[in-house]
């Protein structure tokens, strides 16, 4: 092999290194980025989970305002519901990611709630003070009416922030996806183009390499030929 086939073959071995890095590099980061947008997609759809039990449980509790008496069951529902909201507002909050969800709308929705579950308390205590039902107060129902669709409302902009979230993420897991594959196609490409050449290379050598040893070899025998012909021909002089 010629001195300027190694120097190309040396050359195109370097890029193809160069590439093969510069490859796993840039795949490694648009995976990395479509794991985190489907992480992020996944815990943006718990959000969206919590959010319709949060405003489950606070259908339970209308239903629960409804009553004109209530019974010991009826006080451990509204225990129970009383615990299970305040636990689903706190997962809400706590689920990563959530943090990107606009906060005054969560701190509002906090506020609203514990504002609700206070209003159930004093009706608690009222009953079981015997005082007249603060759920038949007219006021205490305009009230009461006006905090539950006011966190519908914001159930519901906070719903409308998350879908958007997951959609833009999406939209960046189908890029990053793109982006991953491009790079990983056309390095691929890149290096096969490097690859063949680098063979096409050490293969016309070869068959040069072996036409020239025919040829050596031939120039030989030729050369050999006119030899034994020089000698035969002094043998004859000299035997004259």
């Amino acid at each position: 092999m010629n001195l300027s086939n190694k120097k190309k073959i040396n050359l195109f071995s370097n890029i193809a290194i160069v590439l093969a890095f510069l490859i796993s590099i840039f795949s490694y980061l648009s995976i990395n980025n479509l794991v985190s947008d489907i992480k992020i997609v996944f815990n943006t759809n718990s959000i969206l989970k919590e959010l319709n039990q949060i405003k489950q449980t606070v259908n339970d509790c209308k239903d629960f305002e409804k009553l004109e008496k209530f019974s010991d069951d009826d006080k451990r529902l509204y225990i129970k519901n009383n615990g299970l909201i305040l636990i689903e507002l706190d997962k809400f909050k706590n689920i990563e990611y959530s943090n990107s969800i606009n906060l005054s709308s969560q701190d509002r929705l906090s506020s609203l709630i514990k504002k609700k579950l206070k209003y159930m308390d004093d009706i608690i205590k009222n009953h079981q003070l015997n005082i007249e039902y603060l759920s038949k107060s007219t006021s205490f129902k305009k009230d009461e009416n006006k905090i539950n669709d006011q966190i519908y409302i914001f159930i519901e902009q906070i719903k409308i922030e998350v879908e958007a979230l997951i959609e833009k993420r999406q939209q960046e897991a189908n890029k990053n996806a793109k982006i991953a594959l491009y790079v990983i196609f056309l390095g691929t490409l890149v290096t096969l183009f490097i690859i063949l050449f680098s063979l096409r290379v050490i293969t016309s050598d070869l068959i040069k390499h072996k036409k020239l040893e025919a040829e050596i070899e031939d120039s030989r025998d030729e050369l050999d030929f006119i030899l034994e012909n020089i000698g035969a021909a002094v043998w004859s002089l000299s035997s004259d």
